[in-house]
């Protein structure tokens, strides 16, 4: 699942990480005119090197694009708690595996505005609540637009957000390593 506002180079970031033109854009032309946030699940199979994967991309536009924001998590966590509650009804049928789809999320990409200044109360309520559901890997959206030192800056100012709002991501900063943490945000 990617989550993210309007903007913020979602699809460009799938395209580049599975080297392939996934999706054409799908948002709306004018966010604003988006009243709730729309889950969007889109299948592929994607071989490389004689070895299919069948992909599931779960898109949510319309996230953060509205001026009262307070209800853009609900369909967001209606629909992972949807996934994982068929798939273990379906999980207590014999032969489950061969005719039941994995819909399950098993992790979100959650984008995070380039702003300079940490994360916004949207982000950090997002964070806090998806990461109690499921793996979420944090994505400093457009960070090629940024110096090496601003991104450094803005990453440490992240992971003290994190840590202060006591947000779990993975790879998890509970590691053992946390100098090898910071280096994979």
């Amino acid at each position: 699942m990617v989550v993210g506002e309007s903007g913020l180079g979602k699809t460009t970031f799938m395209n580049t990480l599975f080297n392939t033109d996934l999706k054409e854009e799908i948002l709306p032309r004018n966010p604003q005119h988006t009243q709730t946030v729309q889950i969007q699940p889109s299948h592929y199979e994607l071989v490389e090197d004689g070895v299919a994967l069948n992909l599931c991309i779960v898109d949510t536009p319309g996230f953060g694009d509205q001026l009262n924001r307070e209800h853009n998590l609900a369909p967001i966590v209606e629909y992972i708690d949807k996934q994982f509650e068929e798939y273990m009804t379906a999980e207590g049928h014999p032969g489950f595996r061969q005719t039941i789809p994995d819909t399950r999320i098993h992790a979100i990409l959650y984008f995070i505005a380039p702003n300079g200044h940490g994360l916004k109360e949207l982000d950090a309520k997002a964070l806090k609540t998806l990461s109690s559901k499921v793996n979420v890997i944090p994505v400093i959206a457009k960070a090629d637009t940024m110096t090496t030192e601003e991104k450094k800056s803005f990453k440490s100012i992240l992971l003290r957000d994190l840590e202060e709002h006591s947000i779990r991501t993975f790879p998890s900063s509970y590691a053992d390593e946390v100098d090898g943490v910071e280096e994979l945000i």
